[in-house]
């Protein structure tokens, strides 16, 4: 491998990025990284390597996934259009509003978005994925002021905002409305001006140390409410947006959990209020369960849940108000995707489950929030 990628750095002129492939590879030593970091180095002194040659190179590679929220060390997350890197026949492609959010959480964790297109065997791509690709150039070509040349925060990514900002600007892009009225903390700096970018007025109100965000419905862009606030001074995060979910740090477990005990999809991180960790099951796992306590008998009548992509079908929102009770049945549906909001008859509940009978692929469930409204 050393003397291709000597002849790669070599014949082809000035080469930006060196992207190895390989997440589980073996020691440094025994892969000879260290020697050809050298001789990237020697031979493309200006070039990005990622981590994947077991060594930390320049940025992290987080895949399938938003990485999290970092201004300290550069990443780029690879996302599929599609299901798999490679092209496949009638795979199915992500929606655009799936891709444009992966994109907006990318930028507002302060990473980049490395949106891979497997061309067909004629070397054309897929006239669908191709559909998806116009439509994020629109957006961009008409918002991407937002995304470029933008550093991600000051708020750290909520599962219905975030943010960017380039230095006295901030962008607050706005993916779905869990109240009417939308409160956030308020800056360390003063407000001088507001704008939809979208379209629409929108009214601010400070008091005490909380700024309350009210548009009107005829205003709310369906995939992505921008508004502008431009500050007296540059603004610093990371700045924390709390849910008021009832779930929040509580007691969780479930059936599954992938890579098994202490993983980094634990059932806790559906109820973390970070849209960028999430429980996520084994492969090959077409039911099962996700349940919290919430430590008491509490009045619940409505819960918001995010799901990584769209692999659950059917399920059923179920509670009981201890131990020893038989669980009942407050909703049921067929779908839950990245943004499942729904109210019920008030109900007293100590446990809370989502009970998946049915998934299409593993199940990846970033926030399970529980309210009363």
């Amino acid at each position: 491998m050393h003397a291709q990628v000597r002849e790669l750095l070599t014949n082809y002129g000035k080469i930006d990025v060196m992207w190895f492939d390989s997440l589980l590879g073996p020691p440094p030593e025994k892969m000879g990284s260290y020697e050809l970091f050298k001789i990237i180095r020697e031979l493309q002194p200006g070039i990005l390597i990622n981590n994947r040659l077991s060594l930390a190179g320049d940025f992290d590679t987080p895949e399938g996934y938003v990485g999290m929220y970092n201004t300290d060390r550069p990443w780029e997350s690879c996302i599929t259009i599609g299901t798999q890197w490679g092209w496949k026949l009638e795979d199915e492609v992500k929606p655009f509003k799936d891709c444009l959010r992966n994109l907006i959480y990318c930028a507002g964790g302060d990473g980049n978005l490395l949106l891979n297109v497997g061309p067909m065997p004629n070397g054309r791509i897929d006239p669908r994925q191709n559909e998806i690709l116009k439509q994020m150039g629109a957006w961009l070509k008409e918002y991407g002021r937002t995304i470029y040349g933008t550093h991600g925060g000051p708020f750290v990514p909520t599962n219905w905002m975030a943010s960017t900002c380039n230095e006295k600007t901030v962008y607050l892009h706005i993916l779905d409305w869990p109240t009417d009225k939308i409160t956030i903390p308020k800056f360390p700096a003063k407000i001088i001006s507001h704008r939809l970018l979208t379209g629409g007025k929108a009214k601010l109100t400070q008091k005490n140390q909380l700024v309350t965000i009210e548009i009107a419905p005829k205003y709310r862009n369906q995939i992505d409410t921008i508004l502008v606030l431009e500050m007296d001074q540059k603004v610093q995060g990371p700045i924390n947006l709390p849910s008021n979910s009832l779930a929040f740090d509580k007691p969780a477990t479930a059936s599954n959990f992938y890579g098994g005990s202490n993983s980094a999809f634990d059932s806790a991180y559906a109820f973390d209020d970070n849209p960028l960790t999430r429980w996520a099951t084994d492969n090959e796992i077409p039911e099962c369960w996700l349940q919290v306590d919430l430590g008491k008998p509490t009045p619940v009548n409505f819960i918001r849940i995010v799901e990584c992509g769209s692999g659950v079908g059917s399920f059923a929102i179920e509670f009981r108000t201890d131990e020893k009770a038989d669980w009942k049945t407050v909703l049921t549906g067929s779908q839950l995707g990245t943004s499942y909001n729904a109210g019920f008859e008030t109900a007293i509940a100590r446990y809370v489950r989502l009970n998946i009978k049915k998934a299409y692929s593993p199940p990846t469930i970033c926030e399970f929030q529980i309210f009363q409204k």
